[in-house]
């Protein structure tokens, strides 16, 4: 695991990434209330981007799920409508969670997109462990 600085915190949100003991190992400043889990696809190989926002009662709200190849594995049916925009199929979704538990994959690339910057998992984490995602207020 290699140490990373943390970014300065905006006020508004910050995207908390904790480990299965319930440690605080990363805060990320959410300045426009969005970010992204993107990871790359372990069958296909393609980019897969989870779209979030913050909801008024702190809660994380998946809007939508972009990826490029609808291959194996690959989500096909959502309540919002499928389509396709600039070659990248688009699921829209409206769902919403507390926390987001998320296993970090082998495969680079899988980590948060914010507004600012992306953060791999495998620089706060080992491959393999939980990570637990949850939104506060600062």
């Amino acid at each position: 695991m290699t140490g990373c600085q943390r970014p300065p915190l905006a006020p508004g949100h910050e995207l908390v990434l904790a480990d299965s003991q319930g440690r605080i190992r990363a805060s990320l400043a959410l300045p426009d209330g969005r970010f992204s889990h993107v990871f790359v696809h372990s069958i296909n190989l393609s980019l897969v981007e989870e779209r979030f926002r913050v909801g008024e009662a702190d809660q994380l709200l998946l809007g939508a799920v972009a990826y490029a190849d609808t291959s194996s594995g690959m989500p096909s049916e959502a309540e919002g409508g499928f389509r396709l925009v600039d070659g990248r199929f688009i699921l829209d979704l409206a769902r919403e969670f507390s926390q987001l538990p998320i296993r970090v994959s082998p495969v680079p690339g899988h980590g948060i997109q914010t507004a600012e910057s992306f953060f791999a998992f495998t620089d706060f984490f080992e491959t393999g462990d939980l990570v637990l995602v949850r939104v506060k207020r600062r």
